[in-house]
């Protein structure tokens, strides 16, 4: 399924779906690919870009909108307060024939990216936030959305009229991170004010926030009747959780039990054979992401190389290896670590950790 528009038409046909939402410095080409082949999500965002830095033609900005071939449609997530950078942005992006649609933030609650009139602070300007999506609208022929938030802050709630907004506007779909900026990731999700929003949406609502288990993703479906749901941090390091979600999916929509919903702090064991499969086809997509990445630096040597995959597989290392028995040396060790080779000789002696205390 290519067409953007064709998913969208699915979520008006009662068709629940799962999206990885964009998240900066997480979702790169590398993990939305392990998304798509083993989660089976059918869309995925990049990591947030600043429009300005796109315009300029910064090399470690279009470095962020880096694609693998053969991904899932993905769609473009980026930031900015100006229009018609925004759309000019949109504009070169849609350029390069690889992205499904434009997607406006208008929820980050990073100071560095409020401090510009961008993110979250477009929550608060409904009219800016208008202009900037229909200078978009007016200007690719991608479908272009929006994800925000509630509002500010609790008693201050503004999505209803940053919905009209963007209807007005012309966009395909309105993702709402169901918390208010003052939260930012944590605290709770008021799925009462995302259910109102997709009672009065005339264009697929997406819900996000605290999708961490296919409970919690039942839970924004059953609460709040929305579309789609953004899966984020629940999804690092764990495919088999968006995998697990989408089967669920499947089985009739009921809600949750609260022993479901009660955290345990584990995760569900996974065959060590799997695990290790997908830790290291991840790790081959970061090496073919990493090669496109450094087509433009031709002298760098092997042992760079091995150490700026490292780098950027590390963050996503921790997250799988999280609750495996021998975890917490291993990340002591994968912190020095610079090596390819010893990466995975560290991943592996975890593994076997792991599979030895399973026996008792």
């Amino acid at each position: 399924m290519k067409d953007l528009h064709d998913i969208y038409r699915l979520a008006h046909e009662n068709t629940p779906l799962v999206f990885l939402a964009p998240m900066a410095g997480y979702t790169d080409a590398a993990m939305r690919q392990i998304s798509h082949e083993f989660g089976g999500v059918p869309l995925a965002y990049t990591e947030m870009v600043n429009a300005y830095a796109c315009v300029r033609d910064d090399p470690k900005t279009w470095c962020l909108l880096e694609t693998l071939p053969g991904e899932c449609p993905v769609v473009a997530h980026i930031f900015g307060s100006d229009p018609s950078i925004m759309a000019e942005a949109a504009r070169k992006i849609e350029a390069t024939g690889r992205f499904a649609g434009i997607d406006v933030n208008a929820g980050c609650p990073a100071p560095r990216v409020m401090h510009d009139g961008a993110g979250a602070t477009l929550l608060k300007d409904p009219q800016r936030l208008h202009d900037i999506l229909s200078a978009i609208v007016h200007t690719v022929r991608l479908p272009v959305s929006v994800k925000t938030r509630l509002g500010p802050a609790p008693g201050t709630v503004m999505v209803l009229e940053n919905l009209a907004a963007a209807e007005e506007a012309g966009v395909s779909a309105f993702a709402v991170h169901g918390r208010f900026t003052s939260q930012g990731h944590t605290g709770e999700v008021h799925y009462d004010i995302l259910a109102e929003v997709k009672a009065k949406a005339r264009i697929p609502v997406l819900g996000n926030g605290n999708v961490i288990s296919p409970a919690t993703g039942r839970l924004m479906f059953t609460e709040t009747g929305v579309d789609a749901v953004l899966v984020a941090r629940g999804a690092i390091g764990n495919p088999w959780m968006l995998r697990d979600l989408l089967e669920a999916l499947t089985q009739p929509l009921t809600p949750p039990s609260q022993e479901e919903l009660t955290p345990t702090g584990k995760r569900p064991q996974r065959e060590l054979n799997e695990f290790r499969r997908i830790i290291h086809r991840h790790g081959e997509l970061q090496e073919e992401l990493l090669r496109l990445r450094f087509q433009s630096s031709p002298d760098m040597t092997k042992e760079e190389r091995d150490e700026a995959l490292v780098t950027a597989f590390r963050p996503h290392l921790f997250c799988y290896l999280r609750g495996i028995y021998g975890s917490h040396p291993a990340k002591r060790k994968l912190m020095t670590c610079t090596n390819a080779r010893e990466m995975y000789e560290i991943i592996d002696e975890c593994l076997r950790m792991e599979a030895a205390s399973r026996q008792f």
